[in-house]
């Protein structure tokens, strides 16, 4: 769900099927879901590749003079190359995100309603509705919330109230699995529609986690 195709470095993207691609037998990475690659995915991030490998091939052939070639340019075309196919990943605009969740949530009304957001890429102008739901496999709690994103260039977050479902309140500590579902909108058509999941820790609200 990326914008554009830009080269610079990926970051957290964990793949959950992979293509190869490509003379140089690139992986394609779909970033973990709860599905498989789209056709859609496969061409967007095919492309970015093929632009990825063009631009390796001319980097190492300005590497070797008539005699010789440089192994340190060569390594900086190795590079070059590899943040190149993690950015295909990191604006693919057709991709779902990897664990689009905050690693934390805040837990308020004693375990009753969950904050929780995250990271968001999606098309510019576009409209997202996202249903998120939360389980906690230790006390049985489920909580379902929804949000809206207008989406921007570049990344934007989205924050939801999820209410419980049922008695059960949630507690902080045990884990709990975030999903999300989202369907991305542009002039009332339905551009994407995707889910994924991450497991996140709920905390009292206004409490962070500190770094060891």
């Amino acid at each position: 769900m990326r914008s554009n195709h830009h080269h610079g470095v990926g970051s957290g993207r964990v793949v959950l099927a992979l293509v190869l691609v490509g003379a140089f037998g690139l992986e394609l990475a779909a970033p973990r879901g709860v599905r498989a690659s789209t056709t859609a995915e496969i061409v967007e991030l095919a492309n970015c590749y093929n632009v990825c490998t063009q631009d390796y091939e001319i980097c190492n052939a300005g590497c070797c003079g008539r005699f010789f070639c440089s192994s340190k340019c060569i390594g900086g075309c190795s590079q070059n190359v590899k943040s190149c196919r993690g950015g295909c990943t990191l604006f693919c605009s057709t991709c779902n995100p990897d664990g689009a969740f905050f690693p934390t949530a805040a837990i308020a009304r004693g375990g009753r309603i969950i904050r929780v957001g995250g990271p968001f890429i999606c098309p510019n102008g576009a409209t997202t509705d996202l249903d998120v739901t939360l389980t906690q496999t230790a006390t049985g709690a489920v909580a379902k919330g929804q949000a809206r994103v207008a989406c921007a260039d570049g990344e934007t977050t989205f924050a939801a109230a999820a209410s419980t479902v049922g008695d059960t309140a949630f507690l902080s500590g045990p884990p709990v699995t975030a999903c999300g579902a989202a369907q991305v909108r542009s002039g009332g058509l339905v551009l994407e529609s995707f889910q994924w999941c991450r497991d996140i820790t709920l905390l009292p609200e206004g409490v962070q986690l500190e770094d060891d």
